[in-house]
């Protein structure tokens, strides 16, 4: 089974240009007939649609269903709320910044699941990126919370204990200690990056997939804010985005320190037990 519902977060106060590149995104790409995509209406006081995005998704020839939440905390809260709704389900979450890259990028997703399994967690993008404050040592494997598929039930469960209502809280939750691919891990369910084509890359394997922050981006399925502003910077900024989440690794050769600091970062991820 490979049915899924794609759920983007449309939050009251949000650009409707944000709203506007998504849809046009979705209507250039290739639907699979079992999946659906459900708009997260968030913070609008009467929980309907704006009659503008009604008007494009009439011009785009897209089918949605509208789910309405409060603007209570961030997106990784609303996220909470609809899969109570949905507790048998799959779902790909897709942020207010979110944009399909790929007509096949659903497809993508739908290869992934079959070839890993319902049980695990698949992003669109992942980073080694260690956030000074939580005291973690690098690298620090998590999948970013722009683009993923998960069960509805195991979301739920990774979500026991966390304030997803604040934004240090929804940063803890994606690459704290006790994060949401550290709870997938810790139950052995598998955590993969999918890139364009289906092909799934395993933690050790990120920096390889030309996915967030590396090369440019070619393999990526969904781009988002921080995807785009690697995507125009300059040679320099993309050079410091990427050491940002991937350290060395991002630029290692064949020479002796490269291969060194290769050795080290692999032993990092065995203690961690991501190898």
């Amino acid at each position: 089974m490979t049915s899924f519902h794609a759920v983007y977060l449309l939050r009251n106060g949000n650009p409707l240009s944000w709203t506007r590149r998504f849809l046009r995104s979705y209507a250039r790409t290739t639907v699979p007939a079992d999946v659906s995509l459900i708009l997260l209406v968030k913070g609008f006081e009467d929980g309907k649609l704006p009659k503008e995005v009604d008007a494009l998704l009439e011009k785009l020839n897209i089918k949605a269903e509208s789910f309405a939440v409060s603007d209570e905390g961030y997106d990784l809260e609303a996220y909470r709320k609809i899969v109570q709704a949905f507790p048998d389900k799959s779902l790909l979450f897709l942020n207010s910044h979110s944009e399909l890259l790929h007509k096949t990028a659903l497809e993508d997703f739908q290869t992934a699941v079959r070839n890993l399994g319902e049980e695990a967690l698949i992003g669109a993008s992942g980073s080694w990126e260690c956030p000074a404050h939580f005291g973690l040592a690098f690298p620090n494997p998590h999948i970013r919370t722009t683009g993923f598929l998960a069960r509805a039930q195991d979301y739920l469960e990774a979500c026991k204990g966390h304030d997803l209502t604040t934004k240090g809280g929804c940063h803890a939750f994606e690459s704290g200690p006790q994060s949401l691919t550290h709870w997938f891990k810790t139950n052995n369910r598998p955590v993969a990056v999918v890139t364009k084509g289906g092909e799934s890359y395993p933690t050790d394997k990120w920096p390889q997939s030309r996915t967030f922050r590396l090369a440019h981006q070619e393999n990526l399925l969904i781009g988002d804010n921080r995807s785009r502003k690697y995507q125009i910077g300059t040679q320099k900024r993309r050079r410091h985005h990427a050491t940002h989440s991937w350290g060395d690794y991002s630029a290692i050769s064949n020479t002796g320190l490269a291969s060194f600091l290769k050795r080290n970062i692999m032993e990092r991820l065995k203690q961690l037990g991501w190898l």
